[in-house]
């Protein structure tokens, strides 16, 4: 799983771009985090927060699939 966050942490801009962060790997799943920079992008108020609740479903859906196999 790849978490691409959509704003910059300082003045200089965006810690990783978007290219750099993407691994390119065919089972890679890309993640948009809206309103998360690289500090906080997988630091979740709580359980309750947008983003904890996209990364939340994406890993649900990988045990769901793990379910099947």
């Amino acid at each position: 799983m790849t978490l691409i966050s959509d704003e910059n942490s300082n003045s200089l801009g965006k810690i990783v771009d978007d290219t750099s962060g993407i691994m390119n790997i065919p089972s890679e799943r890309i993640v948009p985090m809206p309103g998360c920079d690289h500090r906080s992008i997988c630091r979740f108020s709580g359980h309750h927060s947008e983003s904890y609740k996209r990364v939340s479903n994406v890993l649900q859906d990988w045990i769901e699939k793990l379910d099947i196999c």
